[in-house]
């Protein structure tokens, strides 16, 4: 309990401090109570330069709301398009390996049958004669 009220933010502590101190709250009082304390400190302490995307997404996390600036509304939006991106290219590449594993699986048996019977696959591209 010590530890809550020593490390207790100041105006010039960044984002990880904030987060660190609601994680300390939580330990000790429990989510609703945390939010209550970490709200009404940081509308007295709380700094444009901690309030980051981070902070803000941690907050939202647990339930309340760190308000944001237009512009970092904004960039937040932007980091949300980001990660739309990547997931996008994450789904891309499981798609594309997928893609490529039937193609040459296919070509591997197409392969190994025209190996097997070349006879029978020549008189198969001739059209049956």
């Amino acid at each position: 309990m010590k530890n809550v009220f020593i490390n207790e933010p100041s105006i010039k502590s960044d984002d990880a401090q904030w987060i660190q101190w609601h994680k300390d709250l939580k330990g000790l009082f429990g989510k609703k109570t945390a939010n209550s304390v970490f709200l009404a400190f940081w509308k007295k302490r709380g700094s444009s330069a901690a309030n980051t995307h981070d902070l803000r997404n941690y907050a939202e996390s647990q339930g309340f709301k760190v308000e944001a600036s237009t512009i970092a509304g904004v960039i937040d939006g932007a980091y949300d398009v980001v990660d739309g991106i990547g997931d996008f290219f994450k789904i891309g590449k499981i798609v594309t390996i997928s893609v490529l594993v039937i193609l040459v699986g296919g070509i591997g048996m197409l392969v190994f049958n025209i190996a097997k019977e070349p006879v029978k696959a020549i008189s198969a591209a001739r059209g049956g004669n």
